[in-house]
């Protein structure tokens, strides 16, 4: 509008000096200087009152936990020999404070180590800060009692029979309906319903199962440096060791479902602490592999580390051949031969231990025989469910093959599922 003024006039009007249209502009910065200071004023004390809002809203927790929290008085009373000074020391247990473990295992493979960091994942809302104090973490469960439940007597019984079907009268004749409704005796309704049977009450069977609980050995675990934890709920990590474990390196691989070696670490706990179950992070060397769980280990017993698949081992499994026969005098029986191939090569520059799995089919029917060709038994491990184990060990850069050959026999009037 200005600039338009300026450059086009009125008809009955002159166009704006050179002096007059400095004076616009200098009043139009100074409104606009002065409209932003009072936005930069407003932000300020948006910001200020947020600020005394969260300060507020953190005081209002505060004495909304303080009007909740519990509080006893303890009273002492001692008796001594003589007068004297005496230096008392108070313990108590609250709730709301817990601890659960948690792991780092890093594998060294030219050393064929695992550094296995153990730690404790604090965390506590008992009311109170904790500021710069000695921790003692303990694997003992007050909340699982002292000694096993008791078990209730487990009652079965014969089932009572169905109440009978309540009688229905026949509907009488609107007439003698009208009479009735109108000469109704008081207690009518009582004779009736005392000629129903009352229905039995159902009884509650009350079923008790026994559940294990694998409660590990009671260790406490004195952490040496003091720590500060607030009772906001949030964790904390501390360390409670650090072990060096000789590790047995070993590559496992299913082909059948998954043409992919994996490799794991064979340990164990030589150490006197016992390792609860907890998540647990894997390292390579400085690289990460993968988030996992340890199961609980006790001292001297074994644990295994999955380290995730590795292409220095390569693993094919081939259909080499299925073909179906008949078998018997008169042609009467079937029987149905799978061929495979498998084959696994070490690229890698040292001797590797190398176990792999396969399956046979399980026969649920007498009629139906599973025979096994090949390998022979001395070369594998047979295990439940049909499966086998072939344990190799593998020099560098070369490659083994094996055949895994089984046979399926049926009568030939028999519908067989799963060939």
């Amino acid at each position: 509008m200005m600039q338009r003024g300026a450059t086009e006039p009125a008809k009955d009007g002159a166009r704006l000096t050179l002096d007059e249209l400095k004076a616009i502009q200098t009043l139009s910065a100074e409104s606009l200087a002065t409209t932003l200071a009072g936005l930069r004023r407003v932000a300020e004390q948006k910001t200020e009152l947020e600020r005394e809002m969260t300060a507020l809203q953190t005081q209002l927790g505060l004495v909304r936990g303080e009007s909740g929290r519990r509080t006893k008085t303890v009273t002492l009373r001692v008796n001594m020999a003589r007068a004297g000074k005496l230096d008392l020391a108070l313990s108590y247990a609250v709730a709301g404070a817990r601890w659960t473990p948690a792991y780092d295992a890093r594998l060294r493979p030219a050393d064929r180590n695992v550094d296995l960091g153990y730690f404790g994942v604090i965390r506590q809302n008992t009311g109170e800060d904790w500021k710069n104090v000695k921790l003692t973490l303990s694997t003992a469960r007050p909340s699982l009692g002292g000694g096993a439940p008791t078990l209730r007597p487990w009652i079965i019984d014969v089932a009572a029979p169905p109440p009978p079907p309540r009688p229905v009268a026949a509907p009488a004749p609107a007439a003698v309906q009208a009479e009735m409704h109108a000469k109704r005796a008081p207690r009518a309704s009582a004779v009736e319903d005392s000629a129903v049977l009352p229905e039995p009450e159902t009884e509650v069977i009350d079923v008790s199962t026994a559940q294990v609980q694998n409660a590990a050995t009671s260790a406490s675990f004195q952490i040496k440096n003091p720590a500060t934890l607030l009772s906001d709920n949030t964790t904390q990590r501390v360390a409670i060791a650090t072990t060096q474990l000789p590790a047995t390196l070993q590559y496992q691989s299913t082909p059948g479902l998954r043409e992919t070696v994996y490799l794991t670490a064979q340990a164990s706990n030589n150490t006197d602490f016992p390792f609860l179950a907890g998540p647990l992070n894997t390292f390579l060397d400085d690289a990460f592999v993968a988030s996992g769980t340890m199961k609980a280990v006790m001292p001297g017993e074994k644990l295994e580390l999955a380290l995730g698949a590795d292409d220095g081992i390569s693993i094919k499994r081939q259909l080499v051949n299925r073909y179906t026969e008949s078998t018997g005098f008169s042609g009467s029986g079937k029987r149905v031969t799978y061929e495979y191939k498998i084959t696994v090569k070490n690229n890698k520059a040292t001797k590797e231990q190398v176990s792999f799995a396969d399956r046979l089919p399980i026969s649920r029917n007498e009629k139906i025989v599973v025979k096994l060709l090949s390998p022979s038994e001395r070369d594998i491990k047979r295990e439940e469910d049909g499966k086998l184990v072939w344990d190799w060990e593998l020099e560098p850069g070369k490659s083994r093959e094996t055949v895994l050959k089984f046979s399926v026999d049926y009568p030939g009037d028999v519908a067989v599922f799963g060939l």
